[in-house]
């Protein structure tokens, strides 16, 4: 992977992780939010490695992980 993309997702992971966190895992708040389409964000989610129900369980994620 480039490293062009690997700062992309490591970007998507810290943006989209830090709206799930603050929204308890609420995705349809963070479309809301974003003004992007539920079904783009979890294309979104699915690329960058991540799973919105974990933030419904704790709150949070380790984010550092690659997917």
């Amino acid at each position: 992977m480039s490293a062009y993309k690997e700062a992309f997702h490591a970007w998507q992971r810290k943006y989209f992780g830090d709206l799930l966190t603050w929204t308890k895992g609420n995705v349809n708040e963070v479309s809301r939010m974003c003004g992007v389409p539920r079904f783009t964000l979890y294309n979104h989610f699915k690329r960058a490695g991540i799973n919105p129900k974990e933030f419904k369980k704790n709150g949070t994620v380790d984010r550092t992980a690659k997917p």
